[in-house]
Parts: C-alpha cells; sequence; structure tokens
C-alpha cells in the first residue's frame, strides 16, 4: 500500500500532517493531538512505519546483494520511502563507479538499519498512544 492510499484513511484536513509526519517524524503539535484520538490514523501511521521498515530491510538486502532481496527488487520502493529519500539514493548510486559502490552500500544498508530501528520505534509509540487512547474509552 502507497502513502497516498494510506493518507485516504485520514481526514482531508490532516492529510498533509500526516504524509509531513511519516516521511520526516515531524509534525505540529495539533496533529499530534488528533493522532493520540484517532484510532484510523493511528493505525494509518502504524502500516505507513512497518511498510517503510519493511522497504529499508529490503532496499538492505538488495544493498548488500542478496538475490532473493533482489528478485524483489522490481517492487517500487519510492511507493513506501520518502521520495526525498528515494530520490537521494538512486542519484546517489547512479553517480557512483563500480569501485566505490560496495564500500557506499555497506555504509547505506548500515543507515538503513538505524532508520528501521527508528520506524520501529515509532511503530511502538503509535502502538502505546493507541493503548492509552483505548483506556480512556
Amino acid at each position: 500500500m502507497n502513502k497516498e492510499s494510506l493518507a485516504e484513511k485520514v481526514p482531508a484536513r490532516w492529510r498533509e500532517a500526516f504524509l509531513r509526519f511519516i516521511d520526516t517524524g515531524e509534525a505540529e503539535d495539533e496533529f499530534l493531538d488528533y493522532l493520540d484520538n484517532d484510532p484510523v490514523c493511528q493505525a494509518a501511521v502504524e502500516e505507513a512505519f512497518t511498510a517503510q521498515a519493511a522497504a529499508f530491510e529490503q532496499l538492505a538486502g538488495i544493498l548488500n546483494g542478496s538475490a532473493e532481496e533482489q528478485e524483489l527488487g522490481a517492487y517500487n520502493l519510492s511507493d513506501l520511502l520518502s521520495d526525498e529519500l528515494a530520490r537521494t539514493i538512486r542519484a546517489t548510486v547512479e553517480q557512483l563507479p563500480d569501485s566505490e559502490l560496495h564500500a557506499v552500500a555497506e555504509k547505506t544498508a548500515a543507515s538503513i538499519a538505524e532508520m528501521a530501528q527508528e520506524a520501529q520505534r515509532m511503530k511502538k509509540l503509535v502502538a502505546e498512544l493507541d493503548e492509552e487512547v483505548a483506556g480512556i474509552d
């Protein structure tokens, strides 16, 4: 599922803030208050972070040369990753000489692993918020 499909689950008023939040992790207090109180939005954020973590893991596999992951490489990662991140990765890889690709792949895979951990942390935060909201009812 792509980001735009997830955003459709959120009222139009909050879609821009939702997309910014899942792309950057940044949000205005007003959106965070809304997120704290809307289980549908929480589920959409959790789904987005889960998809991003899976995309990061997939990209790490591609960069590390896993044959299985390379077969999955046809999947459009830019549907799940931030557009800016996808463009940056693509532009960087296209400009590198073959002799530098391996070193960059290793560093990128390490960075992606860190981002995947952050996505998991955000997913846990959303789950905790969901539990808190459920406890209020």
